[in-house]
């Protein structure tokens, strides 16, 4: 029985995986509130990002806010998730304001049961950083860290819905490199309710007495990714040379892969093909951890791949943990699993850091060989 139990817990995650690939694109709600119609209102949407530009200030009114959730139908439609999703949006903000009156942006869940819940920054309150309502367990930032929003800055957001080993749905609230710990969701319903849109706001409060009030919110670098999943935050070529593709390439196996190719080589010791990527748990302790990589060469012959981890208490990769397989042109799943104590590969901000390799091993089809990696992530459990 336990073998099944296994094996449907593994079917699903691939299930949420699957679906949350096909987020492609945001569905914009303008004018989400809109007390004062005649303001001077623009905005852009590109993924993965999103602008809102709004100049509000009337005789009368109190605030314009403006919203997008995430979608997968090109933004048709909003993504609805649902109270067993377990997942992270991530989201850079950056907020540029005119006038003294408050501004605001940040993330926010939306839906019929529990109404908005907000991770917000503000200018008011002397830029205070907070999530709370709907069904949001009450966190501020600016209280346990002393982190206040200066605008202008750019700041990474998140918020990680998962159900937890005591099988209690909680949450993660990440604002930079401060980590809220896991709260529980914040309902009597215990969990997010049916059809809930994710996304990001801007909300700008009227002032009748400054025609150049303003603010504009820049969301950039937006991601959902499965909550047990670190997927990268930047990668670091340093031998090879990227002929297609980015870090957002190595998010999920769907085809879209990052393409290197052998380049300029210092000496014959080294991997002509060496990256490293870092990513973020939002998890303050790791019950287990893996690096995945998915990938194939692009040319016939004979080559070897090693992936290993980077270990932050010796501030070096691991001697034990690594693996070293054949790679050829067909795509490939591996997993370098953490052995012993894992929390050796988290570092002091909830970092994770791994490295793959690609070197030759015997005959070629080219000298300039390539390699295609279509994933490259963290699978991570609290």
């Amino acid at each position: 029985m336990k073998q099944i139990v296994i094996a449907l817990a593994v079917t699903a995650s691939a299930l949420v995986t699957a679906q949350l690939s096909t987020i492609n694109s945001t569905r914009l709600e303008p004018r989400f509130y809109n007390d004062v119609p005649t303001s001077n209102f623009t905005f852009g949407n590109v993924w993965p990002g999103v602008f809102f530009d709004d100049v509000v200030s009337a005789p009368s009114g109190f605030a314009n806010r403006h919203v997008w959730s995430v979608s997968n139908d090109g933004g048709s439609t909003s993504y609805l998730f649902q109270g067993t999703d377990n997942f992270t949006l991530t989201q850079k903000v950056k907020l540029s304001v005119v006038g003294s009156v408050n501004k605001e942006a940040g993330i926010i869940f939306i839906n019929n049961g529990n109404g908005d819940h907000i991770f917000l920054v503000k200018t008011a309150n002397n830029g205070e950083v907070a999530a709370f309502a709907g069904a949001f367990p009450f966190f501020s930032f600016t209280q346990n860290f002393n982190d206040r929003y200066v605008p202008g800055e750019t700041a990474t957001m998140s918020v990680t819905y998962f159900k937890d080993v005591d099988n209690i749905n909680k949450v993660v609230y990440r604002y930079n490199n401060h980590f809220s710990g896991a709260l529980v969701w914040g309902n009597v319903e215990g969990f997010l309710l049916p059809d809930t849109r994710i996304g990001g706001y801007l909300q700008v409060q009227n002032d009748p007495n400054n025609s150049a009030n303003s603010g504009r919110a820049d969301f950039s670098d937006i991601t959902v990714s499965p909550a047990g999943r670190a997927f990268p935050e930047s990668i670091t070529v340093s031998l090879g040379r990227v002929t297609d593709g980015d870090k957002r390439s190595l998010h999920f196996s769907d085809g879209a892969a990052l393409r290197i190719c052998k380049f300029i080589i210092p000496n014959v010791t080294v991997a002509p093909i060496t990256v490293q990527v870092d990513a973020t748990s939002n998890y303050d302790t790791l019950s287990s951890l893996a690096f995945r990589m998915n990938s194939r060469m692009a040319n016939a012959g004979l080559f070897g791949q090693t992936l290993d981890l980077f270990d932050w208490s010796t501030n070096s990769y691991s001697a034990t943990d690594t693996l070293t397989t054949a790679i050829n042109t067909t795509y490939q799943s591996n997993d370098v699993n953490a052995t012993g104590s894992v929390g050796r590969y988290l570092g002091p901000n909830h970092e994770l850091r791994a490295r793959f390799r690609v070197r030759q091993t015997g005959p070629v089809s080219t000298v300039n060989w390539c390699g295609e990696f279509d994933e490259a992530n963290f699978v991570i459990a609290p």
